[in-house]
């Protein structure tokens, strides 16, 4: 499984999340294997910002979105229950088919069959200033190495110029002459 995680939560978290319920929806090594999962955080001012955990999937591509809102903690009963939902859409399973119940659905009862999930970790990555450190002392040694290219091709161009004027100045010359 591969997850693409552009958010603060801890990825082995998020990976957990997704093997858990694949475990529960009886998805095979395989299919497991070719999942890819993006975790994003959604837009402010998006028309579905109260509605997180939300997730966009497709039937049949083994590939779907999770997304969180960024100053919330996400209900973690309702993450688990849409990342059951997008698993059966990469299933081909349809909405129609979907709806009712309450494993997929939001029939009374949805909450004790997803209540595992409040036991696992979902946790936020702690920042650290250091790899910004980091960051900008590499770049600060690109733009050194950058400055330096330039002023090598500036002085390449130089030099071009100068030849190039030598030959307008001869033919200039040859020209009055003939």
């Amino acid at each position: 499984m591969k997850l693409i995680n552009e958010t603060d939560f801890d990825s082995q978290h998020l990976k957990a999340f997704v093997r858990k319920v694949a475990e529960i929806e009886e998805l095979t090594p395989d299919e497991v294997k070719k999942l890819v999962v993006k975790a994003r955080y959604r837009k402010r001012g998006s028309r579905w910002e109260d509605d997180c955990p939300n997730g966009c999937g497709s039937y049949g591509v083994w590939r779907f979105t999770l997304s969180f809102c960024k100053d919330a903690t996400p209900d973690r009963r309702k993450l688990a229950k849409m990342i059951a939902v997008m698993l059966a859409f990469n299933q081909n399973v349809r909405y129609k088919a979907l709806k009712g119940g309450s494993h997929y659905g939001w029939k009374a009862g949805w909450e004790q069959e997803w209540a595992w999930a409040n036991e696992m970790p979902l946790e936020k990555n702690q920042k650290t200033d250091l790899p910004k450190r980091d960051k900008i002392v590499a770049e600060m040694e690109h733009c050194t190495n950058m400055i330096a290219l330039w002023e090598k091709k500036a002085k390449l161009a130089r030099t071009k110029q100068k030849i190039w004027q030598k030959k307008f100045v001869y033919y200039e010359k040859r020209f009055k002459v003939g």
